[in-house]
């Protein structure tokens, strides 16, 4: 048996092709989300070395590592990866382990922002993917790239939301992403504290007619008892955003929002602003 050889490789987009010419024993099935995530870490410089490696048989077929082979044919970057090669044939079994949660990712990094909280990571995954749907997933070392650059804001967004009662109702994404995004903009940290006081309290002092904290209050309750089907996660979102914008104007409030095409704009915007999008 042959020795194992270990090389750093610059692998071009025509490389990887060849490589995966070669991929005639790996019957796992390609997953499109995975190299859509390596493809966009590649392309914006956040790809990093972590030795996991490509692996080659004896006989030249490709072993392990057709998904970071496929990003870079997607991506049209040129990336140094480490190579092993001359693994006996009769091998058959690799990635076995555990893949990495985002906030696993995070916690590594050593960012103390309370980003384990699932909250934080969903507001940064909307942010990243453009909308603020449900079962979003930003690539993942685009996210902790991002909460370490707004570490500050999103270390602020737990305390500032999460005010007023031991189990505050507003404990949902959107309603994290809308304050996230009204803080980004330079609306008042006690305003938003505030705010989240009556909303989770459901007490304001002095009372106030029509007060939109407590029209969120009451939408998010009716989200909970309707199982979502009267009231998606959007239009929590914009419910969130605009009974805040009116708190802040001192505009009463009655109704819930509805989400609308002009609700698009407004991650739009903080997406510009962090420059991700032109």
């Amino acid at each position: 048996m042959n020795a194992l050889k270990c090389e750093i490789v610059i692998v071009t987009p025509e490389t990887a092709r060849k490589l995966l010419e070669k991929n005639q024993k790996n019957f796992r099935r390609l997953n499109n989300n995975v190299v859509d995530q390596y493809a966009y870490d590649m392309k914006h410089g956040l790809w990093k070395q972590n030795g996991e490696s490509i692996k080659i048989y004896e006989d030249g077929r490709l072993f392990d590592g057709q998904h970071r082979l496929a990003a870079i044919v997607r991506s049209g970057k040129t990336i140094p990866l480490l190579v092993v090669s001359n693994i006996p044939n009769d091998v058959a079994l690799c990635d076995q382990g555990k893949t990495r949660s985002q906030a696993s990712l995070v916690a590594a990094s050593g960012v103390n922002v309370g980003a384990r909280q699932t909250s934080t990571i969903g507001v940064v995954n909307r942010i990243l993917s453009n909308t603020a749907g449900i079962h979003v997933r930003a690539p993942k070392q685009a996210s902790v790239q991002y909460i370490i650059e707004h570490q500050e804001d999103l270390g602020a967004l737990q305390k500032l939301v999460n005010r007023g009662a031991d189990h505050p109702c507003s404990k949902k994404t959107v309603c994290h992403l809308a304050a996230y995004i009204h803080l980004r903009n330079g609306l008042s940290k006690d305003i938003i504290s505030r705010f989240f006081t009556i909303v989770n309290s459901g007490y304001a002092e002095p009372f106030v007619e029509c007060s939109p904290a407590i029209t969120l209050r009451n939408a998010i309750l009716n989200y909970e008892r309707s199982y979502r089907t009267e009231c998606t996660d959007k239009d929590l979102f914009a419910t969130t955003y605009h009974c805040l914008d009116d708190f802040a104007n001192q505009k009463p409030r009655r109704k819930a929002y509805k989400y609308t095409a002009a609700d698009d704009d407004i991650i739009r915007r903080i997406r510009f602003i962090d420059g991700l999008e032109g």
